[in-house]
């Protein structure tokens, strides 16, 4: 091996050549690019995912976006709320909330941190009811009780209707006012119910059943509520309501809560109203607006049935070819359309735009906290130069007893008693106010001046360190 090198199996060229190329083929990637990458991956691979933790750090930005943390014993995670998503929540969060968010994960560049992009939320607790009435839905479906073919009709003009309802609440009220404004003529009938808390559902059950039970019975039954929370809705969740409605042998109506609520009764009813308002304005319906919209109806049906006619008659051989070609093409591009709405492309705009609104908002805060600090400094240094003035302010040492004399006639201050003559009018400051004297020769040969303190009033008030107009006033 004596004399072998390294050389003798890569010249010297051909190492120098490997390495230019293998550095030019391996470019570092920036940190915009890196975070794009993770961001991309993240978006891309992980589904929605559904988190449960404590609120923290709950804050609302003037865009709309809501920013807080979740956690647990264990782990913390930054979610953000864009205010698309926020308008659309049914609670007000706040810190120490126990809550179920719903979204995906993203990464926020300007920080380089993932986040939870949330897109709907709701208080902890709520999953379980939720999954009882999941459960109970999957239960009442097999068996047969939500199927549209056992679901009967209307009547088009009813003259009895039942409500099944707390006589208490606003849902009664509107409904009687709209049946009294709409049809007066129809003869309503009310069965009190609680419809919230324990017993709620039984007694909405009985008054179903004796409704049924009536030697004149009523020509459609109204069953519902106002709005109000997965847990006040409940007793409309309960089995005893739903078979009630299944075996009645009037048309039932569920109105329960808002638009956006739903229930088991909904499904097992003969039909869903969003509102009990718009229950009644259903069965009680105007006889001019049906006669309108009877009016509207035929002569929309002449028009189109003269047309159809004018155009077969001219080419009776295009509709059977237009038909074929024209509809699996409309049903294709709608296919195409949705799948170009879920593309990840077209999402991207969107998430760049929040997120810009995210970093304006940090900026926000970050210029608030530092104009804060900044003046909070500001303010602590001019107390302290105002505590130096005042401590070295002359005045402040006069009122401790000293005193500062003046030659009246020139206005010199005099440290040294051999610059006072004989007969030299002189001023004395003190802490408060003022005095004047004539100085004297002290008795003896070469005696010095001394004051004489006169009680005449001064001819002038000598000014020190500004008016002594506050010396006066005290």
């Amino acid at each position: 091996m004596d004399g072998f090198s390294m050389s003798d199996i890569f010249p010297a060229d051909n190492i120098a050549g490997f390495t230019a190329r293998t550095e030019a083929a391996v470019r570092p990637l920036t940190i915009s690019e890196l975070t794009q990458k993770i961001r991309r991956l993240l978006e891309t691979q992980v589904s929605d995912v559904l988190v449960e933790g404590e609120i923290s750090g709950f804050k609302g930005a003037s865009s709309g976006h809501l920013y807080f943390d979740l956690k647990d014993s264990g782990a913390l995670i930054h979610c953000v709320v864009w205010a698309s998503d926020a308008t659309r929540l049914k609670f007000q969060p706040d810190n120490g909330a126990k809550v179920e968010a719903r979204g995906k994960l993203t990464v926020y560049d300007q920080r380089g941190q993932y986040q939870l992009r949330v897109t709907s939320m709701r208080p902890a607790g709520l999953g379980k009811l939720y999954q009882a009435f999941m459960e109970m839905k999957e239960r009442l479906a097999a068996e047969g009780l939500f199927d549209p073919a056992h679901k009967k009709p209307l009547p088009p003009h009813p003259h009895r209707i039942g409500i099944v309802t707390s006589p208490t609440g606003a849902a009664i009220r509107d409904m009687l006012n709209i049946l009294t404004r709409r049809a007066p003529h129809i003869h309503v009938l009310i069965w009190p119910a609680r419809v919230q808390g324990e017993g709620a559902a039984r007694e909405v059950a009985v008054g179903i059943q004796r409704f049924n039970a009536l030697d004149l019975p009523v020509d459609v039954l109204i069953v519902g509520r106002g709005g109000g929370s997965l847990e006040d809705l409940w007793a409309f969740n309960e089995e005893v309501v739903a078979r009630a409605i299944w075996n009645s042998n009037i048309p039932v109506i569920s109105a329960v809560g808002h638009e956006t609520d739903t229930t088991i009764a909904d499904y097992v009813a003969d039909l869903r109203a969003p509102t009990p308002s718009a229950a009644a304005e259903l069965v009680a319906k105007d006889s001019a607006d049906l006669l309108r919209q009877v009016q509207i109806l035929q002569g929309r049906a002449f028009r189109a049935l003269r047309d159809r006619a004018s155009f077969l008659r001219q080419a009776p051989h295009l509709a059977s070819r237009l038909e074929s070609a024209v509809i699996p093409r409309i049903s294709a591009l709608r296919m195409q359309l949705k799948e170009f709405d879920r593309s990840y492309g077209i999402q991207m705009p969107m998430q760049r735009v929040n997120q810009a609104k995210q970093h304006h908002d940090s900026l926000l805060e970050t210029m608030n906290r530092t104009l804060t600090d900044k003046i909070q400094r500001r303010k602590h240094s001019i107390l302290n130069l105002d505590g130096q003035l005042r401590t070295l302010n002359p005045k402040a040492i006069l009122k401790r007893g000293y005193s500062i004399t003046y030659n009246s006639a020139s206005g010199r201050i005099l440290s040294k008693a051999k610059e006072v003559k004989p007969a030299t009018p002189l001023t004395i400051i003190l802490g408060e106010g003022q005095v004047t004297a004539v100085s004297e020769p002290v008795p003896g040969a070469g005696a010095k001046p001394r004051a004489k303190v006169s009680r005449s009033k001064p001819s002038r008030t000598i000014e020190w360190f500004g008016t002594d107009t506050d010396d006066q006033q005290k």
